[in-house]
């Protein structure tokens, strides 16, 4: 996979999931490390759509950190990109594609989760959150580009 692909914002994202996953001791680079690592980033666009949903950020992330916990520790070994969270990357360098843009953003690796067992697991943990990642994304379309081809993806994912 070419990082140089990537905005500077999501490659910071992408390292930040591989420094949390090691601090956990886990191996696998997972899809909750990287909404972690997007999460970490401060001041971004996903914090910012989190207070506008009116959604508590505290307990998105506590929620976030029982799907994180929950992966398997291992000692020693080379961390690497897990099957889920490399296919949710290949997704978001295509949605990139399909929107005309040159560089994979945070919006588009939010884009990539989103259908991702990762999504269905966190839907189950919080019934409260469950449907803010959509929310999240649909409004992160409407904010970074165009709401009506976000929309339209969305449909044909779960249609």
């Amino acid at each position: 996979m070419k990082f140089d692909q990537f905005t500077i914002k999501s490659q910071e994202a992408i390292q930040q999931a591989f420094t949390i996953a090691q601090g956990y001791q886990h191996q696998a680079i997972e899809n909750g490390h990287l909404l972690k690592g997007i999460l970490s980033q401060g001041e971004n666009l996903s914090n910012f759509l989190l207070k506008k949903l009116n959604v508590n950020p505290v307990n998105f992330e506590k929620v976030l950190d029982k799907i994180v916990e929950s992966y398997p520790k291992v000692s020693g070994g080379e961390p690497y990109l897990s099957k889920e969270a490399n296919q949710s990357l290949q997704k978001a360098m295509n949605i990139s594609k399909e929107m005309g843009d040159q560089f994979v953003s945070v919006e588009h690796i939010l884009l990539g989760i989103l259908p991702s067992q990762w999504a269905k697991q966190y839907a189950k943990i919080s019934h409260t959150y469950g449907m803010i990642i959509l929310l999240v994304l649909i409004f992160t379309g409407f904010i970074g580009k165009v709401l009506f081809p976000i929309v339209f993806y969305i449909f044909r994912i779960f249609v």
